[in-house]
Parts: C-alpha cells; structure tokens; sequence
C-alpha cells in the first residue's frame, strides 16, 4: 500500500468513496421553529416555522414549503424511508436555551412519501394519520398560545 496522497479521479478505498459523495450531496434545508414571534420578509406574516433565506426570515408559503407535512422525530426508520421517497425535504430544528444550540425535532416531507414511508413500515393509512397528528396539533397549539416569558429576578413570594 503506498502512501501517495490521492490525486486522481477515482477513490481508491470505501471511505474515500464515502467521503466523495458526501462532498458531492448539497446541503439540507433547515426550517427553524421559533421561540420569539417574527416577521416573514415576503409577505409581512408569520407562522410556526422559517427558513433564513439571504438573513432574512421567510414564512414556508414565500419559501415555497407549505406543501410538506412534519414528520416529528422519534421514528428512525420511518424517517429515512420518508425522506427517501420525497422530492424535497427540509429538517425542523428549534434553539434550546438551556443547551446552546439548535436541536432537531423532526423533518418536513412531502405527503405522499410520507403515506408511502407508513406503506412501506406496515402500518395502515388511518392508523398512520392518527400517529403523525398528535405531533402537527401540537406545534399548531404551541403557536396559538401566547408565549411565556420566564421572569428574570427576585420572585414576588
């Protein structure tokens, strides 16, 4: 085995090959939950999710994502088969204070790879909706509330 440094066109071992085609694959989409309100910089909105499109916040209706479902994490699998089979898919992350840093809470994908992902895993339509309605509610719920804002301070005990 020589210890040429790899020039050529072809890579020469697995992990070259891994690593060449990671390199070759564009990056993700990230559509960030919010946790302050916002405002859409095409349309004046605002709404649950936002893609930063040249620094500036755009709704999913102006960057052309309302069409995908959330799929929320939790389900391997489920997942990578979903994203698999859609067109365009973008991952859902959202800040926590408490860590520093953004986290992944599932992934935005096209309806019909989704039903075909639940197809794919065994379970059934209705059963399918069931499972993944829970998850959408809740964002939906999160955003009609007002948001709380912890008190800085002495407590008023």
């Amino acid at each position: 085995m020589s210890k040429e440094p790899i020039t050529g066109r072809q890579p020469r071992s697995r992990l070259d090959r891994r690593v060449a085609a990671g390199q070759a694959k564009a990056p993700d989409l990230v559509v960030i939950e919010p946790l302050n309100q916002w405002t859409c910089a095409g349309c004046s909105g605002s709404g649950s999710l936002l893609l930063m499109e040249n620094g500036e916040p755009l709704c999913t209706a102006c960057a052309d994502l309302d069409h995908l479902v959330f799929l929320p994490a939790g389900d391997a699998a489920l997942s990578r088969r979903a994203r698999k089979a859609s067109r365009l898919a973008a991952v859902v992350v959202r800040f926590s204070r408490s860590r520093k840093r953004y986290e992944r809470q599932g992934i935005l994908v096209e309806e019909a790879a989704l039903q075909q992902a639940l197809l794919m895993a065994g379970v059934p339509r209705p059963a399918a909706r069931e499972q993944v309605r829970p998850a959408i509610e809740r964002v939906l719920a999160a955003w009609a509330a007002p948001a709380e804002t912890p008190g800085r301070g002495r407590s008023t005990r």
